[in-house]
């Protein structure tokens, strides 16, 4: 018995339809909504400062940083907005800024996984060829995801390849975010969104 099922097995023109529709107030909300937590995240630590709130605080960061991915991935679809130059300001400087994601080049590679998807040319084919994951093996990477192995290779990998002419857009934020919490009496907070990073965001 075949258990392939068509895409218009599951969802009618009309629900398709409405999930492509897209609308400016519920993208701005996203934005909004994401980097709210962000500032949250810092502002709970730093009025209440305890080993909790600092830990909520990394979390949460965590969390928000892969929001910013993903906001990144849609706005390079011009699929978040209904205006294209919207997604090309906000996925570029809003949500790939602090990513360190350029959106032209990640928008390039990541067609390239959209038009090989599944092939040996699939940019991504590395993620997924081993699927499904042993036991075993998700174990070990969750243990190297949480213990910063997985964050402190990429960050290197980041710090290796940094360009100014082409990285100016990462350091621009890193520097106003640890001016700002400096100006409100808590640079120690800074180190919190590295926390996050390292730790937590690859997990």
């Amino acid at each position: 018995m075949s258990t392939t099922m068509k895409l218009s097995e599951a969802v009618t023109k009309e629900e398709l339809r409405e999930l492509r529709k897209k609308s400016n107030l519920r993208a701005f909300a996203t934005v909004a909504w994401n980097w709210g937590l962000i500032v949250a995240a810092f502002a709970v630590a730093i009025l209440w400062t305890n080993p909790l709130t600092i830990a909520a605080g990394i979390l949460i960061l965590g969390g928000r940083q892969l929001g910013l991915g993903i906001i990144n991935h849609d706005c390079a679809h011009h699929a978040l907005f209904k205006s294209p130059k919207l997604d090309e300001f906000v996925g570029h400087w809003i949500a790939g800024a602090p990513m360190n994601i350029s959106l032209p080049a990640y928008r390039a590679y990541h067609l390239k996984h959209h038009k090989y998807a599944g092939t040996p040319d699939d940019p991504d084919i590395i993620f997924v060829k081993n699927y499904p994951v042993a036991k075993d093996s998700l174990r070990r990477k969750f243990v190297r995801d949480l213990t910063g192995q997985t964050g402190f290779r990429d960050t290197m990998r980041k710090i290796r390849s940094f360009k100014l002419s082409r990285n100016w857009p990462w350091l621009t934020f890193h520097v106003a975010l640890l001016a700002t919490l400096t100006a409100v009496g808590a640079p120690w907070a800074y180190l919190m969104w590295w926390a996050a990073e390292l730790f937590v965001y690859p997990a």
